[in-house]
Parts: C-alpha cells; sequence; structure tokens
C-alpha cells in the first residue's frame, strides 16, 4: 500500500534497531523502536528489496514536521524513550495492528519494489521514483522467504525459510487513525482489550 510523502516517521514493536529477515534475525533484539523513513532504506550496492523488520506486532505511521529532529535509536536508550518522542514535532498518523496476537515482517520505504529491481545503481532511485513527490511504500507480510547468503553463487535459503505451497493461511490487519501526539502502543493495548484484533470482528472501526 502507499501513503503519503508527508509520513515521515515509523515506529514498531518487534525486532530490530536494523534491518532483519526470517533467517537472519538472531542479532535483532525485540522491543519498540522509531526511526525516519529515509534511515529504514539500506544503499545496497546494487539497489534491491530492502528494510525489512521482522516479528512486528503493531506499527505506526505518522507525519513528521521536522525533519532535523529525525533520529534512530533502540531498546539499549528505552530509558529515554519519551524524552526522544517529544524531541519530534509530531502530526497524525494511523496505527497497524497485527490481529490475533499474530506477527509480520514489515517494510517502510520511499522506493517501490518496482524502482529497487530496474536500478542499477543507488543514484538512480530517486530518480526513477521521484521522491520529492511520491509515496512512502508500505509492505506488511504475513511470511516472508528468507534471504540466504551461506554463498554467493547459489541459491541458499535453508528449507525451513521458504514458502510451502499448498497449505491455506488466512492473515488480518486493523488499522486505525492515531491523533497529534499519540501514543500507539496505548492504541495496540485498547485494540486488544476490547477484542477488536480478533479475525471476525465485523463493526467497523
Amino acid at each position: 500500500m502507499c501513503s503519503p510523502n508527508s509520513m515521515r516517521r515509523i515506529e514498531w514493536f518487534g525486532r530490530g534497531p536494523n534491518e532483519c529477515y526470517p533467517d537472519r534475525k538472531t542479532a535483532a533484539m525485540m522491543g519498540r523502536y522509531v526511526t525516519s523513513v529515509d534511515d529504514m532504506h539500506v544503499p545496497y550496492i546494487i539497489p534491491g528489496e530492502n528494510s525489512g523488520r521482522s516479528d512486528v506486532s503493531w506499527m505506526a505511521l505518522r507525519c513528521a514536521t521536522s525533519a532535523s529532529n529525525l533520529g534512530k535509536y533502540d531498546a539499549a536508550t528505552a530509558a529515554t524513550l519519551p524524552e526522544k518522542l517529544h524531541s519530534w514535532t509530531l502530526g497524525p498518523g494511523v496505527v497497524f495492528a497485527i490481529n490475533n496476537s499474530e506477527k509480520a515482517l514489515i517494510t517502510v520505504q520511499r522506493h517501490s519494489l518496482n524502482s529497487l529491481e530496474k536500478a542499477v545503481h543507488t543514484h538512480e532511485l530517486d530518480v526513477l521514483d521521484n521522491v520529492k513527490e511520491s509515496f512512502v511504500h508500505v509492505h506488511i507480510d504475513h511470511v516472508h522467504m528468507g534471504v540466504g547468503g551461506d554463498d554467493s553463487w547459489t541459491p541458499s535459503v535453508h528449507p525451513e525459510f521458504t514458502i510451502q505451497t499448498g497449505r491455506e493461511m488466512t492473515f488480518g490487519i486493523t488499522i486505525v487513525a492515531l491523533p497529534r501526539e499519540g501514543d500507539p502502543f496505548e492504541v495496540y493495548q485498547h485494540l486488544q482489550r476490547q477484542g477488536l484484533l480478533q479475525d471476525g470482528y465485523s463493526d467497523c472501526h
């Protein structure tokens, strides 16, 4: 899905703070993280899909009007979380909550998958996407294949990190508005307490 370019700040509860995938996540600690959409991008020499964060139960994407205050921190600095949150000039946003206490792999960045596949060099991405006028691209995956990497010349994703076909899977996401300076974790807890993160809930919310 696509969000407005003004959605510049992302926060999530899951593994982080850096990029991690199903077969490359042992060193990524569970915690509450926040960063800018720009800092999610990993500038590989040859562009490709990147910036995934694994085992995410909720994430929030919101407007931030002061780019100079955008910063990155992780669970090691959790004690200063409230102070750092207030260093941002916050706007409204949205919370994406994963239903049924499941986890997802999220990817949020300014570049489309199409551009990442076409570009040969990193500098080509901004031209392909016209970044100043483009959208923020949001992907929330129920399952995601590993990236492999045991060596650089053969397909090396281990069988347990591939996606098996022939089985039925269901996956639900609840999307709610986040008011200016609202706490996405409190929104997530409210949804849980009200039983709104169960598949089959039919009211509009």
